[in-house]
């Protein structure tokens, strides 16, 4: 049994991004990226680098 609000819980909203377009990006080593959020520029420069490492 509920005491005090009968049932009802909080809701908070998060405010709605816009769309974004996806973007594809092709490796040398043949694996794709398909990125539909925005992405920060250095950290994707990271991902880039490890995934084209020869261990990666």
């Amino acid at each position: 049994m509920v005491h005090g609000t009968e049932g009802f819980l909080p809701v908070t909203l998060a405010p709605v991004r816009p769309s974004v377009s996806p973007v594809e990006i092709h490796l040398l080593s043949g694996r794709s990226l398909k990125l539909t959020a925005p992405m920060d520029a250095g950290w994707l420069h990271t991902l880039v680098r490890v995934l084209e490492s020869p261990c990666g």
